[in-house]
């Protein structure tokens, strides 16, 4: 074959476009860059009258080849966008209601500290009142009880201010 005659080159250019075109229908990326390599010795080894005429042609083609794996690399980066997304809401979703619960977990305990603390106050509240004020060691056990009651009621208090 002499790349300096059209006609062996323009016979040429066309055994190189079947397989390109064969490549590109069946979305085959091995042969695709085989056929631009072929397309691409082509155009520089080519010289016969009218080669940039097919050299155009090579390139074009070329450039087809590229055009078609671009818009399905495009197509496909958006369907990974796509998934992306979904997992993101997906993960978000199941974020969202681990944090509400535990938020009712946390209130729950909170509740329990709070009730706890009132059958305290209140069982500690009786116990005082049975006390009698006129024996010294009674005395000081109510005072010991009244003492505890205020720690344990300051203590609800910021339980409840926590939980709210």
């Amino acid at each position: 074959m002499n790349l300096n005659v059209f006609e062996d080159c323009s016979n040429l250019l066309q055994t190189l476009l079947a397989p390109a075109h064969d490549a590109v229908a069946q979305d085959d990326l091995q042969k695709k860059v085989v056929a631009q390599k072929g397309l691409l010795d082509f155009i520089n080894n080519c010289a016969s009258p009218k080669a940039n005429d097919l050299d155009d042609i090579a390139t074009q083609a070329i450039n087809n080849i590229f055009e078609v794996t671009l818009t399905k690399a495009l197509a496909e980066i958006g369907s990974r966008t796509a998934e992306l997304a979904t997992l993101t809401k997906s993960i978000k979703s199941v974020t969202d209601v681990a944090n509400r619960d535990a938020a009712t977990i946390r209130l729950d305990q909170a509740r329990k500290v709070i009730d706890s603390t009132v059958e305290a106050v209140d069982a500690l509240k009786n116990l005082r009142q049975s006390l009698k004020s006129n024996q010294p060691d009674e005395k000081t056990l109510a005072d010991s009880i009244a003492t505890l009651i205020n720690s344990i009621q300051t203590v609800r208090n910021q339980v409840e201010t926590l939980s709210h």
